[in-house]
C-alpha cells in the first residue's frame, strides 16, 4: 500500500491513505483466514483487507491399508515445523496419526506440561494435539510463532472435512 491508495470500509465508504509508516524493525504479523475467507474487516473503521495468503497443506484421499488420507506440507513454506516433524518421526514418534479433535485441549495441556513458555517462540508439538497420538510424551520444540501457527492452520484447514478416527500420514516435501 502506498500514499493515495484507497481502502473500502465496512460501511462501503472509501478512504484515501494519507500516510505510510515503515517500521525500523520487524513487526510480528499473523496470517489470518476466517471460515475459508481471506477477505475481512479490521480496526474500528472496518477496513476491508485481503490477506491473499496461499501457503496451504494439500490432502489426498487414498485407499491404503495403513491410512485414509495423505497430508502434504511444504518445508519451504514452514521450515521450522517441518524440521520438527521430521526430527520427531526420526526419533520414534508416529508419522501415522489419528484425528481426535475432542482430545485436543487435554492433549495440548499434557504435552506442554512442564515446558515453560519462552518469549518470542511457540511450543510446537508432534504429534499435534488434534491427533490421538498427541498429548503426554509428544515431542515439543520452541519455534517461530508464524511458522508454527501457519502450519497448524494449514493442516487443520486441510483436515476439517475429515471426521475423528481418520488416519492420516504427513508427507513433507521441498518445493
Amino acid at each position: 500500500m502506498n500514499v493515495n491508495d484507497t481502502l473500502q470500509l465496512k460501511d462501503n465508504s472509501i478512504v484515501v491513505i494519507d500516510n505510510k509508516i515503515i517500521f525500523p524493525t520487524f513487526v510480528e504479523v499473523y496470517n489470518l483466514e476466517i471460515e475459508d475467507n481471506e477477505n475481512y474487516y479490521v480496526a474500528e473503521e472496518g477496513v476491508l483487507v485481503h490477506n491473499g495468503y496461499k501457503k496451504k497443506a494439500s490432502v489426498k484421499v487414498v485407499d491404503e491399508a495403513t491410512h485414509d488420507v495423505e497430508v502434504t506440507i511444504s518445508k519451504s513454506d514452514y521450515p521450522e515445523t517441518c524440521a520438527h516433524i521430521e526430527d520427531a518421526i526420526n526419533n520414534g514418534h508416529d508419522q501415522l496419526v489419528t484425528i481426535d479433535r475432542k482430545m485436543a485441549a487435554s492433549n495440548r495441556a499434557e504435552s506442554l506440561s512442564g515446558v515453560p513458555t519462552k518469549s518470542g517462540f511457540d511450543r510446537d508439538e508432534w504429534p499435534m494435539a488434534m491427533f490421538s497420538e498427541g498429548g503426554k510424551g509428544a515431542d515439543v520444540r520452541y519455534i517461530n510463532p508464524s511458522d508454527n501457527r501457519g502450519a497448524g492452520s494449514a493442516i487443520g484447514n486441510a483436515l476439517k472435512e475429515f471426521p475423528d478416527g481418520t488416519i492420516i500420514i504427513i508427507i513433507i516435501i521441498i518445493d
